[in-house]
């Protein structure tokens, strides 16, 4: 690394920030005021994909540049672990001399994501993962930045805040106290065993789907203001113009989309499209909205060209590209770069995104009763409502060729999906656990039986 210009890089993952959600890219409700601001002075990147929906198989290709079926995390919560022979994208950082930290919890889970970092901060070892906040992330990024502030650094930083539950503090609070609509049949949605998580945390039987989605947003809203913090600190510190900031999730989430709650299965869009966000001043351009085809696999050759490092090892090991050529307006937009995406935590099913067509393929059939295989135009139906399979036989065969020719050439030793099944296992809504959940929530049974949606 010698002769090259020295950047301190932060990358910002929130936790099941799905994009449609942020204001910037078209949400009808102002939450994201400070997100806003960064996109408006960097880059914005409107079509954005996680590979897997899921935080595990999600943040390991951040940090590998490989796609879920080549590094064989596949699923969150499995007992699988990641090749020891496989290069981390922390691991490379600190070699090339970056000081490299992490305000993260994911080591609880799985060692590797600890794997490369000279500091590892947990920011709330007292609670559960999911239950850390951002004012708590924030106060071990504040001690993280007053100690290494004036070294050239590797941080990444992990906000689970929009992650159910939904539990905003009373200051973001976006649902005013005037009329309330009318509670959700939930016991006619819901499925076990999320079912009773959702009662335990954050749902009432009086919740309507309304203050639910507005709890969502609160935590975005939250989230938001402490990402400003973090802004105002690199400020403090006077590092702003040296640091380029990469935001982004590892999935998003479904309210109710497709039958699904508060979760972030399935491959639709409201679960695999992610915003990303590249801010830099002095550094990286403003006002820039690329809308070429992007994977979260992308990010870390990003980061390498941005740290002016090239290690021969992880390039031929990273599926993705540098999007720096786009940043720097010489990249091509290649907008028939197809995308592929993929599940097994509750359900097993993968997906091909090719210009406007994304085609789903389901491996086993799924609780909520879909077909084996959807076929959508996300240019005239973004909300997936259409299954067009039947009505184009020859593009999806075409489609599911190429899906399956990509799958033997990941994985020429078999499927990953195939061998290792799910990880969880998602019930349909049967009368026993309707009982369970009834009783933890002492509601009484006043509209008959419940049943599957």
């Amino acid at each position: 690394m010698e002769g090259a210009r020295r950047v301190k890089l932060i990358l910002v993952v929130i936790d099941a920030l799905r994009a449609d959600h942020v204001s910037c890219y078209g949400y009808g409700k102002l939450i994201t005021p400070h997100l806003d601001d960064l996109a408006r002075e960097g880059v914005l990147f409107s079509n954005v994909h996680t590979p897997n929906p899921f935080t595990e198989p999600a943040f390991t290709s951040l940090y590998t540049g490989m796609y879920p079926t080549r590094h064989g995390i596949v699923s969150h919560g499995s007992s699988r672990a990641l090749d020891p022979a496989i290069k981390l994208l922390p691991e490379v950082l600190g070699y090339a001399g970056l000081h490299t930290g992490a305000v993260d919890n994911l080591a609880r889970w799985k060692g590797w994501f600890q794997r490369g970092f000279l500091e590892y901060v947990d920011p709330d070892p007292t609670t559960a993962p999911i239950h850390a906040d951002a004012r708590s992330v924030n106060e071990a990024l504040f001690g993280w930045l007053e100690r290494n502030h004036d070294v050239d650094f590797f941080l990444v930083v992990h906000y689970w805040d929009p992650h159910a539950p939904y539990l905003p503090p009373e200051d973001h609070d976006l649902f005013g106290p005037s009329e309330r609509p009318e509670p959700f049949p939930w016991r006619q949605h819901l499925r076990e065993p999320l079912a009773s998580f959702f009662f335990e945390h954050f749902l009432t039987p009086d919740t309507s789907l309304e203050e639910a989605i507005a709890a969502y947003d609160g935590e975005i809203n939250c989230v938001d203001k402490h990402v400003g913090d973090l802004i105002g600190a690199l400020r403090y510190w006077g590092i702003l113009e040296d640091t380029v900031v990469i935001i982004t999730s590892d999935h998003g989430e479904s309210l109710g989309e497709h039958g699904i709650f508060f979760d972030h299965h399935g491959l639709y869009e409201t679960t695999t499209r992610v915003p990303l966000i590249i801010y830099g001043p002095g550094r990286i351009p403003a006002g820039i909205r690329i809308d070429a085809p992007v994977v979260s696999v992308d990010i870390p050759l990003t980061l390498l060209d941005l740290a002016g490092i090239r290690d021969v090892g992880f390039v031929r090991q990273a599926q993705g590209r540098s999007l720096l050529p786009l940043v720097q307006g010489e990249g091509s937009q290649d907008g028939g770069r197809p995308i592929f995406l993929s599940e097994s935590t509750w359900q097993s099913k993968r997906a091909i995104l090719h210009g406007k067509w994304k085609l789903i393929r389901s491996i086993q059939q799924d609780v909520y009763g879909n077909p084996p295989c959807e076929l959508y135009d996300l240019a005239s139906d973004p909300a997936e409502t259409r299954n067009l399979y039947a009505e184009h036989p020859a593009l999806a065969a075409d489609l599911e060729e190429r899906l399956s020719r990509w799958v033997q050439e990941q994985s020429p030793n078999g499927d990953p999906l195939m061998l290792q099944g799910c990880s969880k296992r998602l019930h349909p809504y049967t009368l026993q656990q309707e009982a369970e959940v009834l009783e933890r929530v002492e509601e009484p049974d006043t509209e008959g039986e419940g049943g599957q949606a």
